[in-house]
């Protein structure tokens, strides 16, 4: 057993000493900003926004977080498209640990922060690099977070927003009965009582209880231990009978879809759920919707006769 004391009287303490302490207080890596987004000027590369981050770590078996950030914004290249397929870029924060700290530079602002593109491969169904593929491209040891998907459609010259994927894994207290917790468990025991009560918690900012057209981490996680993910789609329906629909950068990226509602809201106040079919007018009155493949690309589609303005929740799992 080590017993360790930490930074007392100027002894020796190394980076794991130094950030342990915070480590423990977090969960979650982003603690603001760093959004992927298109440049201004159209082409084939995204913007970063400032931002800082809690990069996870494991130094010979001792976890603790790496914090490091961006203090302006940065523009970084997209590779060229592939002619024939698509594919699923990830953009990457990083630190290399082969930089030589220096107390000569402040900050450590020697390039020891660092971002990157890495490729996944081209393919009818793209897939986007795994960790262990980040992980090479990034380099053995240097601790690192995705910041975004970016679809790149085969022979696109540039990049649209719909194209960016937001993956970033937000911090936030881990606290249990008030208390600190190194685990990613919240277990309000003491609610209800005299130290915390019902109207102490404003259960509105708690992610799960959020739906926004913007890619929420739900903070649950699936059966094969993968985060959930929830996005609203907000459209309006074209009522001619035909099946249509859209391609959104969501929809290629999701792995095990495990909830998908959708209602047809009309302005003469009739809702429609997903599958609904009137048996007194079949024909004229029904609104059914699914995820499929069309022309090669993954899409939301629909059908119905119906204009009025449609809404799918979709809660699901990323590959």
């Amino acid at each position: 057993m080590t017993r360790l004391v930490f930074n007392r009287d100027g002894g020796k303490t190394d980076e794991y000493g130094h950030m342990i302490g915070f480590s423990w207080h977090i969960q979650g890596d982003v603690i603001g900003g760093l959004v992927v987004t298109p440049t201004d000027t159209p082409g084939m590369s995204v913007k970063v926004d400032s931002g800082i981050a809690a990069l996870p770590r494991n130094s010979g078996g001792k976890m603790y977080r790496v914090y490091c950030g961006l203090d302006a914004p940065e523009t970084l290249t997209i590779p060229t498209a592939n002619s024939s397929n698509p594919r699923i870029d990830t953009v990457v924060l990083y630190v290399d640990m082969k930089v030589t700290p220096s107390t000569g530079v402040t900050n450590n602002s020697n390039n020891m922060c660092k971002l990157m593109v890495v490729q996944g491969a081209p393919s009818s169904n793209p897939q986007g690099a795994s960790e262990s593929q980040i992980q090479n491209a990034v380099g053995a040891g240097n601790p690192f977070i995705g910041l975004s998907k970016v679809r790149v459609d085969a022979g696109v010259t540039q990049i649209t927003y719909n194209k960016c994927v937001d993956i970033r894994d937000f911090a936030s207290p881990g606290f249990v009965d008030g208390r600190f917790m190194k685990d990613k468990s919240i277990n309000f025991k003491g609610y209800g009582d005299s130290s915390i009560g019902r109207n102490a918690i404003d259960w509105t900012q708690f992610n799960e209880n959020k739906y926004s057209t913007s890619e929420i981490n739900t903070n649950k996680t699936f059966i094969d231990g993968k985060p959930i993910y929830r996005k609203v789609f907000r459209f309006n329906t074209v009522g001619n009978g035909a099946e249509n629909g859209f391609a959104d950068g969501t929809f290629a990226m999701v792995d095990s879809l495990i909830n998908f509602d959708a209602v047809l809201n009309m302005a003469n106040g009739e809702r429609y759920p997903n599958g609904y079919t009137n048996p007194a007018a079949p024909n004229l009155q029904y609104f059914q919707a699914k995820l499929a493949v069309y022309n090669g690309v993954q899409q939301l589609r629909y059908n119905t006769r119906s204009d009025g303005i449609a809404l799918v929740i979709m809660e699901y799992t990323k590959r």
